[in-house]
């Protein structure tokens, strides 16, 4: 299952996913964006998720350069999606 949330999150950082103990990807996007770079974190975050990123060694750099080409309507992943709204991670 994948469960996105928006949450205020500090500096730059768009957004970020976390495998809990259920193997669920706990999707975290920054409160604070504008609905179109939301959208673009949510879709930039779903394609590590549907992608197997988190399955992955290696640097952080090298799993960002094998996610930039994929395309998220080939992933299919909006059936397995619950929207929670936002919560406060601090």
């Amino acid at each position: 299952m994948i469960f996105v949330r928006e949450a205020e999150m500090p500096g730059d950082c768009r957004g970020l996913t976390i495998v809990d103990a259920e193997k669920n990807y706990n999707v975290y996007v920054n409160c604070d964006l504008d609905d179109d770079v939301k959208k673009a974190t949510l879709e930039h975050e779903l394609s590590h998720v549907k992608g197997g990123d988190f399955c992955r060694s290696g640097s952080v750099d090298a799993v960002e350069a094998i996610n930039s080409g994929r395309c998220l309507n080939d992933l299919e992943a909006e059936g397995e999606i619950v929207y929670l709204g936002f919560c406060d991670i601090k």
